[in-house]
C-alpha cells in the first residue's frame, strides 16, 4: 500500500505491508507479519502472533505477543515490547537530521523523547549512532541474562538482576531497556 495520508489496517489473520504512508499508520493483526517501510507520522502496531518491522518513522509504538521486532530509521522515540518468542530482537537505529540546541548554547543531536524497549524472553540489540546522545538504563532479569556494551557504562549484578546505566555521548533522554533471560547488546553504529 502507498498512501499520501493516514493508514489504518486491520486483519484477523494475515500479513500487513505498508510501503509508504504520508502520515500516521495504525496496524493490527492476530497473526502474520506487520511490515511498514516508511511512515511520515507515528506508527502504532499490535500483533498477537508474528513479527513487526518498521523501516522508517519518527515515532513507533508497537507490541507483539510472540515474534521479533525490528526497528530502523527512527528519529524521535520508540516504545516496543514483545512477550514471547524464540528469538525476539529489537534493532534501534536512530538517525536524526536535526541538530538540537543544548542549554549551554552548544549544538548536539539527541533523541527528543524517552524510549522504552522490552522483551519477556530473547535478545535485544540496540545500535546507537555517534551523533545520538542518550541516558541508558538497562536491566536484565532471570539470571541467565547479560548486558554487553561498546560504550563505557556501569554494569552491576545483584542476584538474578543485571543492571547497566550510563551517559552515551554525554547523555540525553532516557533509553530504557528491560530484558529477561537474553542478552542486551548496546552497540556503536
Amino acid at each position: 500500500v502507498e498512501a499520501f495520508g493516514e493508514v489504518q489496517a486491520y486483519t484477523g489473520a494475515g500479513s500487513i505491508r505498508i510501503g509508504h504512508a504520508g502520515t500516521t499508520v495504525t496496524a493490527a493483526t492476530e497473526g502474520g507479519p506487520i511490515d511498514i517501510v516508511r511512515a511520515g507520522g507515528e506508527v502504532v502496531a499490535h500483533n498477537s502472533g508474528g513479527p513487526i518491522r518498521v523501516s522508517s518513522a519518527p515515532v513507533v509504538r508497537c507490541q507483539t505477543a510472540s515474534g521479533a521486532i525490528r526497528l530502523t530509521g527512527l528519529s524521535r522515540s520508540v516504545v516496543a515490547s514483545t512477550r514471547l518468542g524464540s528469538t525476539p530482537a529489537f534493532l534501534f537505529d536512530a538517525r536524526l537530521p536535526a541538530i538540537l540546541s543544548q542549554p549551554d548554547g552548544s549544538l548536539a543531536n539527541s533523541l527528543p523523547a524517552d524510549s522504552f524497549l522490552s522483551t519477556g524472553g530473547g535478545d535485544i540489540t540496540v545500535l546507537i549512532p555517534s551523533n545520538i546522545s542518550v541516558m541508558l538504563k538497562a536491566t536484565s532479569t532471570a539470571g541467565a541474562g547479560t548486558i554487553v556494551s561498546d560504550f563505557p557504562i556501569r554494569i552491576s549484578t545483584r542476584g538474578a538482576l543485571t543492571a547497566a546505566e550510563g551517559r552515551i555521548h554525554g547523555g540525553g533522554p532516557v533509553l530504557q531497556i528491560v530484558g529477561s533471560g537474553g542478552t542486551i547488546s548496546i552497540k556503536r553504529q
